[in-house]
């Protein structure tokens, strides 16, 4: 059985997707899983680690696996292209974009983050990088909160949030206590222009 987690990363890919790029898969599930669409006419399953892609097994012939880095991943942006980056830190997803976006066509290609530390530097990159958000929402876990959020690339400024903003911090108790987790982060930081960030979120979302 998927995990909500999971669940909500595939509730976020778009109907219309024809190629998923399942990119440090690990296990493989959600590319396994969105392989099983009708639309879906390609799943590539890319992880580094070899011994993670032997023992993978695939849904279908859609299915394709690959043992090499995602950096060297290279996508031609042919068709209705999704990039799903998820389980990984900001820093290995940023060196991943940085390589991928050198070739990117602002087609209707597609993208799914569910990174799992150092988020803010993460959305920071993206909102450099001029990225659209189409959706995003916070989860609570197996103990643990997750933040996934998706979208595409286009050459109009980001709408995107260093933060988050309705679709994180108006969740109830969840957001209450996500709320409560960042300050504290923050706090031993010692990052005052987040802290002051968390003031306005708690102003225009709360109360928490």
């Amino acid at each position: 059985m998927l995990s909500q987690r999971l669940k909500t990363i595939l509730a976020m890919v778009p109907d219309d997707i024809e190629t998923v790029w399942d990119l440090c898969c690990d296990h493989g599930h959600l590319g396994n899983h969105l392989a099983q669409r009708q639309k879906v006419r390609r799943v590539n399953l890319v992880d580094c680690v070899p011994s993670i892609i032997q023992r993978l097994e695939l849904a279908n012939e859609k299915c394709h696996k690959f043992a090499i880095r995602a950096q060297e991943v290279q996508i031609e942006w042919k068709n209705s292209e999704c990039v799903i980056l998820a389980g990984v830190g900001a820093h290995l997803v940023i060196d991943i974009l940085n390589n991928i976006l050198r070739t990117f066509l602002y087609t209707s290609s597609f993208f799914v983050f569910c990174p799992h530390q150092n988020i803010e530097k993460l959305r920071k990159f993206l909102i450099q990088q001029k990225f659209q958000l189409r959706q995003e929402k916070l989860i609570h876990d197996a103990g643990k909160f997750y933040q996934v959020f998706s979208g595409t690339f286009s050459q109009q400024k980001s709408n995107l949030s260093e933060l988050g903003a309705s679709g994180l911090w108006q969740q109830g108790e969840i957001s209450k206590l996500y709320w409560q987790k960042q300050w504290n982060h923050f706090t031993r930081q010692q990052n005052q222009p987040m802290l002051e960030s968390l003031k306005a979120i708690k102003e225009n979302y709360g109360p928490y």
